[in-house]
């Protein structure tokens, strides 16, 4: 898939919306730089380009997703550690209308989120 989008007549775009995909990690505390430790492997991951329209046909889109090949994982080594941290809003406004709808309290669990 990357090389077919570099070799695209479009490729400026489709590097502009990867880079539009790191700033988005970066902005939204996607994730926190840590040392490796000894014995662990790091999982790999590939970019997957989509071509989006409009209902009325403008324009179109070029989205880029950077995602985890977690089918590298071993079951009982380290199946269970790993876990690719992306979630749509609409499921977190999900979550944040029904603990208000029972009036829970919600916790900050990761680290490096902002308040």
């Amino acid at each position: 898939m990357f090389d077919e989008a570099m070799k695209n007549v479009n490729k400026k775009k489709w590097l502009e919306a990867m880079e539009d995909e790191i700033n988005s990690l970066h902005e939204n505390y996607t994730f926190d730089l840590a040392k490796l430790p000894k014995g662990k492997r790091a999982l790999k991951n590939k970019w997957v380009f989509r071509l989006k329209t409009n209902k009325n046909n403008t324009q179109p889109m070029y989205k880029a997703r950077l995602v985890v090949k977690d089918f590298n994982q071993q079951k009982r080594v380290d199946f269970d550690e790993i876990f690719t941290p992306v979630v749509k809003m609409s499921s977190i406004r999900g979550v944040l209308g029904l603990a208000a709808a029972q009036n829970l309290e919600v916790e900050r669990w990761m680290s490096g989120w902002p308040l």
